[in-house]
């Protein structure tokens, strides 16, 4: 069985950069699995700790003895908890009606001599809201086709080949795949005009000339001393979404930022009193694909990848139960100046700011992270460390 993630988020700012002034419930991964991930894979990072929790849960459904308990501890969600939460959260999504768009779908790509269990199945339709989609892996190149089709639907585009052939053979009886899209637009959208060229720092000293929007406005932001950091918060319409930037201070760097801060953390920035900040934030986009097996395993979820897997509550092949034998996942994050129209830049009234020196200058010329919460459900849809905007 493959397991495979893809996500993609772009962001349109409510009220759009200057592009002249640029210049060159626990829906996450503790600290332990944070820094795995910034150990395994150097440069730029993205993951959706959203979109790897949604497939994690709809294995457990699956699971039983061991594995049940591996996947429980390290979710920290019943079976029947998990599924009655992504119900929920599925629902309430599909109920928004404003002009960011939050979209996620799950598919099980099933071999077509597969016995799926069909209480497996209620709860993937029904909690997960899963497509049922019958495969033949014989020509696994045709198989990793149509599957990477289908994500490709799911993620305008931006994600079309994460499976591969080599991933598949005609010993595979299930590909789980759960794809989310993101696109919203900003509160208040950057001046594309104000975008300018600087320099960005990387972490051996090296400069490189970097895209630079720039705006001065009232945002949430301040200090967490914990984790020796500065943040900002970007709202997004309507204040469904926010982007929330955190800068290490110079006494730290950004892997340990990424290992020390908790969910908590995040979810207490969006806490902080607004301040008239002046703010300089590179254009980036990151793509990042991402071997889930060694951060299952740092997370205590092992047993899935071997003959010792206790999944039988999927189904069976004859008298075979399942086991993992690859976890993908894939996930793109662009953030620019453009977007918002000129309706909606107007009718967020910004606030005129003296020629006073602002509250916080917020540079983010050097290594950073990016994360997308999602205020309605408090959940972390995307994560991201920014080491290179210009790559």
């Amino acid at each position: 069985m493959v397991m495979v993630n893809a996500v993609y988020f772009k962001g349109l700012w409510e009220i759009p950069f200057r592009e002249q002034a640029t210049q060159k419930r626990n829906f996450t991964l503790n600290g332990g699995e944070k820094k795995q991930m910034a150990t395994e894979q150097s440069g730029n990072l993205a993951a959706s700790p959203f979109s790897i929790t949604i497939l994690l849960a709809m294995l457990q459904q699956g699971a039983a003895g061991n594995t049940l308990d591996e996947i429980t501890r390290a979710l920290q969600m019943t079976p029947e908890k998990s599924a009655e939460i992504f119900k929920k959260v599925n629902e309430e999504i599909q109920k928004r009606n404003s002009r960011n768009i939050l979209k996620t779908a799950n598919n099980v790509f099933l071999s077509e001599n597969f016995n799926l269990n069909p209480q497996f199945k209620r709860i993937a339709v029904n909690n997960f809201d899963s497509d049922l989609t019958p495969t033949y892996f014989g020509k696994p190149a045709l198989a990793a086709q149509n599957i990477n089709s289908w994500i490709a639907s799911k993620t305008n585009d931006k994600i079309d080949k994460l499976v591969s052939p080599d991933d598949l053979s005609g010993n595979t009886q299930m590909v789980m795949v759960n794809a989310v899209y993101f696109k919203g637009l900003w509160e208040i959208p950057f001046r594309e005009q104000a975008t300018q060229k600087r320099n960005f720092t990387l972490n051996g000293g090296e400069k490189k000339v970097a895209s630079f929007m720039q705006t001065r406005r009232y945002f949430k932001a301040g200090t967490h001393k914990p984790a020796m950091a500065k943040v900002v918060v970007l709202p997004f319409e309507y204040n469904e979404y926010s982007l929330i930037v955190v800068l290490p201070l110079k006494s730290s760097n950004v892997d340990a930022l990424l290992s020390s801060l908790s969910m908590e953390d995040v979810a207490s920035f969006l806490d902080l009193p607004p301040k008239d900040v002046a703010l300089e934030l590179p254009k980036f986009s990151i793509k990042a694909d991402i071997n889930l097996e060694p951060v299952f395993n740092k997370m205590g979820v092992s047993s899935i990848f071997t003959q010792q897997a206790e999944l039988y509550n999927l189904g069976s092949h004859g008298s075979l139960s399942p086991q993992v034998s690859s976890a993908l996942h894939s996930a793109v994050l662009t953030i620019d100046e453009r977007g918002g129209s000129a309706a909606a830049a107007t009718s967020f009234a910004a606030v005129a700011l003296s020629y006073d020196e602002p509250s916080l200058y917020f540079r983010a010329n050097k290594p950073f992270l990016a994360i997308l919460w999602d205020n309605r459900s408090s959940i972390p849809l995307f994560m991201a460390r920014i080491m290179d905007p210009t790559v």
